[in-house]
């Protein structure tokens, strides 16, 4: 029976994994500023929470690259996606504190997510291949980014939990496309276990007579 290999990932599959996270953060990039500020109507108070969120996130994203290292990146990729669906839970439940919660889950989900996945474009996507992944990717992510923030808000406005929902089928269905695309940990480096081999003496000395 030949032996078959699994098709390498290409640059539209990233652009794909793109557009779905950017329908997830387009959705909701205008609408937990609202929901935040429905819950806490201060807006130094919802200043701070900003705040400790990004602060929060910053620190996360810095020990992100390690704790892929330790638990493997398509575990963390998938964490991310988790995270998703976590702070949506929490901000569908319109509980001040759980709300407030969700904003920093899904802060971390962001860091996760775009941390774990530009360093699997730069696995398999080449050098020479950067410039139209790129493009390919902000294409892809272009519509959610211009669509997202005004269907969000007049989701809202329609149901409450539109939003959130319409978030968590992207989020759904980017964890779904990457399992599918099995990109496994990435590609590591490692260092050689096996010395080189060396001349023996009696090798060295017949070059040394020879030369």
């Amino acid at each position: 029976m030949p032996l078959t290999h699994l098709p390498l990932p290409q640059v539209r599959d990233f652009a794909i994994l793109s557009g779905l996270e950017a329908g997830v953060r387009g959705m909701l990039l205008s609408v937990m500023p609202l929901v935040i500020y429905r819950s806490y109507p201060d807006a130094a108070l919802v200043s701070w929470i900003y705040l400790g969120v990004g602060i929060v996130s910053l620190l996360f994203g810095l020990l992100v690259p390690s704790l892929a290292a330790r638990w493997s990146r398509r575990w963390m990729y998938t964490l991310g996606t988790g995270f998703y669906l976590l702070g949506i839970a929490l901000a569908l439940t319109g509980v001040p504190v759980l709300t407030a919660l969700a904003l920093g889950t899904l802060s971390l989900a962001t860091v996760t997510c775009a941390v774990c996945l530009n360093a699997y474009v730069l696995d398999y996507v080449g050098r020479t291949s950067l410039g139209r992944s790129e493009s390919m990717r902000l294409l892809f992510s272009a519509p959610s980014w211009v669509i997202g923030p005004i269907t969000g808000v007049w989701l809202l406005n329609w149901w409450a939990p539109a939003p959130f929902i319409a978030a968590g089928v992207f989020a759904l269905c980017q964890v779904t496309i990457f399992w599918r695309l099995r990109l496994g940990n990435g590609k590591m480096i490692v260092r050689a276990r096996s010395q080189a081999p060396s001349l023996s003496p009696i090798s060295a000395g017949s070059c040394n007579s020879r030369g």
